[in-house]
């Protein structure tokens, strides 16, 4: 995430969607400094909903009706399970 961006667009990126689909990399390594790059991008908004403004806002999304197909694609859980899965664990209604 702390790279230059022709390096990350030209080398990074690539290698790790490679890797993601190997199944050798969790697929947030690879979405989270893409969401960054797309979201530092003037006028771009996030591809896989990585970034947030709360817990329960979610950054400019470019698809948001299919972000969860989108997630899916690559390996990430539904967007809105850490929300979820932090409420089960401390046992809080809302966030």
């Amino acid at each position: 995430m702390h790279t230059d961006r022709k390096n990350l667009i030209e080398y990074f990126l690539p290698l790790l969607l490679k890797y993601v689909k190997s199944g050798e990399c969790r697929p947030d390594v690879y979405a989270t400094p893409l969401d960054k790059l797309l979201l530092n991008s003037e006028g771009k908004n996030q591809k896989y909903g990585t970034m947030h403004k709360s817990s329960n806002d979610l950054m400019p999304l470019i698809n948001s009706s299919a972000l969860d197909s989108l997630r899916k694609s690559i390996g990430l859980p539904y967007v809105n399970y850490a929300v979820w899965r932090y409420k089960k664990k401390y046992g809080i209604d809302n966030i």
